[in-house]
């Protein structure tokens, strides 16, 4: 059985009268996924923010179910009690910065409010990769037009020419000295992933499987080229799906292999810099690393509950605690403020990480990677080492998941790439605060939930 027959063969529940036809829930969710994607690769940064609370209300308006409301419902209060919580016993809790970590974070409160079950559809799979193909295939050639056109004035595709590949988010062909390529790479990897889990032998679906591929490449957003490497190991070792014996399966491993020979070959000054970052790192010379070693050593040593508990949401590295401070979106030496919200003084960032930051800042070529904060930094730094250990379990049980679902068909290529996708997003977790950029990472966490809920039926319909 392949994992075609298994979208085919399974009976969406829900359904009117067992027919398998869409709900109005699956209808639903896949506008908030277009709506996500056009929001997400528009240039408007602020809109991208919102994108999650967009969908949800789309969600919400269109199919008002009972497990959505009362997820919904389950969220808000949650929120208010761990907020009111952290003001009675902490006196020095920031409250606005807590809201914008809200905001931040709001990609999995999305996730969470729509059940998996309910979006168990080969309609709704089917759907979502068709407009992925175009997604990607518009926004790999308007990158790679960006790589070129930079090439024509550096004359070069490595160094910082991957800068200047930003797709729709950033529609020139410069660098926007922000964080607009990573953003491009991450959820262009993400949408990459997805299209592997489409069967369809279609020249549209190859052209975006190639296109994607090479706007990757372009882009030399490193560390996530690295991650992806790994992902892709792991997912293997996990997944063991069968190597390609037909034409059909030919263009799945010229993405797999031709990613990085692509990389060494037009990316070598790029790859010659890891020695210098490796070594800056173990020697102690990193703010990254100081900033490891104070979340660990110093942190404890001055609040004894902050291993466990967490200083709360916003209240250390976290990129709403960047944002809230003014430093992010202003500069290390002059913050700004951010519409309606004043910058705050927050105790703990401003002891510890910002000192770091600024010495990062103070360094010309210094990137990402010595930056003194990431999303698993900023998880337990701020909601403690429970958290970590509840996220960790729930990572497990879902790659197992996967890998059990995956047993039970032949053609374990869709399952492979939901499984390399999931590793890759808690990867870049490791590297900067990319698990609170909804404009990176929301439209790929959706397609992918929805491939994998729909994937992962097929063990109970068999068994």
């Amino acid at each position: 059985m392949t994992a075609t027959q298994v979208l085919e063969m399974y009976t969406v529940p829900q359904s009117s009268a067992g027919t398998g036809r869409p709900t109005t829930l699956h209808r639903a969710y896949f506008w908030a996924y277009a709506t996500a994607l056009l929001l997400c690769w528009s240039p408007f940064k602020a809109i991208a923010y919102a994108a999650p609370l967009i969908c949800a209300v789309l969600i919400v308006l269109a199919s008002p179910t009972r497990s959505v409301i009362l997820r919904c419902i389950g969220c808000v209060v949650a929120i208010t009690f761990l907020l009111s919580a952290w003001l009675l016993f902490d006196r020095t809790f920031v409250i606005t910065s807590a809201l914008v970590s809200i905001v931040t974070y709001s990609t999995f409160g999305f996730l969470f409010i729509i059940p998996s079950r309910s979006v168990v559809s080969p309609w709704l799979a089917a759907k979502m990769l068709r407009l992925t193909v175009i997604a990607v295939g518009i926004e790999a050639v308007a990158g790679i037009i960006q790589a070129v056109v930079s090439w024509t004035v550096t004359g070069a595709f490595d160094s910082a020419n991957g800068d200047a590949v930003q797709g729709t988010i950033y529609p020139y062909a410069h660098s926007d000295a922000g964080f607009a390529n990573p953003m491009f790479g991450a959820s262009m990897t993400l949408l990459t992933l997805a299209l592997v889990a489409d069967r369809r032998r279609a020249m549209s679906r190859y052209a975006a499987l190639a296109l994607g591929a090479a706007s990757l490449v372009f882009a030399s957003v490193l560390h996530q080229l690295i991650y992806l490497l790994v992902a892709f190991v792991v997912a293997f070792v996990i997944v063991r799906p069968k190597l390609p014996n037909s034409m059909s399966k030919a263009p799945l491993l010229a993405v797999f292999v031709g990613i990085p020979f692509l990389s060494l070959w037009l990316l070598s000054d790029n790859i010659g810099t890891i020695g210098a970052i490796v070594t800056d790192f173990t020697s102690g010379r990193s703010p990254r690393r100081s900033a490891i070693e104070q979340a660990v050593f110093t942190l404890p040593s001055e609040d004894h509950w902050m291993p466990v508990l967490g200083l709360g949401p916003g209240q250390f590295c976290s990129r709403a605690a960047l944002i809230s401070s003014g430093y992010y979106l202003g500069t290390p030496k002059t913050p700004t403020d951010i519409g309606y919200i004043h910058r705050v003084a927050i105790p703990e960032f401003e002891v510890h990480v910002l000192p770091l930051f600024r010495a990062a800042a103070s360094v010309s070529y210094y990137g990402s990677t010595q930056k003194p904060f990431f999303s698993w930094l900023s998880i337990y730094t701020e909601f403690g080492g429970i958290v970590v250990i509840g996220l960790a379990w729930m990572i497990g049980s879902s790659l197992r998941r996967i890998r059990h679902a995956s047993r039970q068909v032949d053609d374990r290529y869709p399952y492979f790439a939901v499984a390399t996708g999931f590793i890759f997003l808690c990867l870049i977790g490791f590297h900067e605060n990319y698990l609170e950029v909804p404009q990176a990472i929301l439209p790929g966490c959706m397609v992918l939930k929805a491939l994998a809920a729909t994937l992962g039926r097929v063990r109970e319909r068999i068994s």
